[in-house]
């Protein structure tokens, strides 16, 4: 429900206010409910960025979620996604047998 006309029009005069004050303060790449900012320009923003990482630095780009159980390994030629269970992550090693990370076996 929205605010009652009355309260819209203090709400839009305290913001009138304070927003430059503290406008000032913010991260420039803070999105949310801010003038000339918002989720399309966050999006065109991150699109190019990740656009220069990729295409005109040649890095690898990667995004995981959601993965609290699990040890992320990132090599030069792999992304590997590991158990973190130590007895699993042990046999997950000694099936790739990787030389270098016997200390982890």
């Amino acid at each position: 429900m929205a605010l009652p006309f009355y309260d819209r029009v203090i709400q839009h005069m305290i913001v009138n206010i304070i927003e430059p004050i503290f406008e000032k303060r913010f991260v420039f790449h803070s999105y949310a409910c801010r003038k000339d900012k918002g989720a399309h320009a966050a999006s065109d923003t991150l699109s190019r960025w990740l656009y220069n990482l990729q295409i005109k630095q040649g890095k690898k780009i990667y995004a995981i979620k959601g993965l609290n159980n699990f040890l992320v390994i990132d090599t030069d030629d792999a992304l590997l996604i590991c158990p973190r269970d130590d007895k699993q992550f042990k046999e997950f090693l000694t099936g790739l047998g990787m030389p270098g990370y016997e200390e982890f076996r």
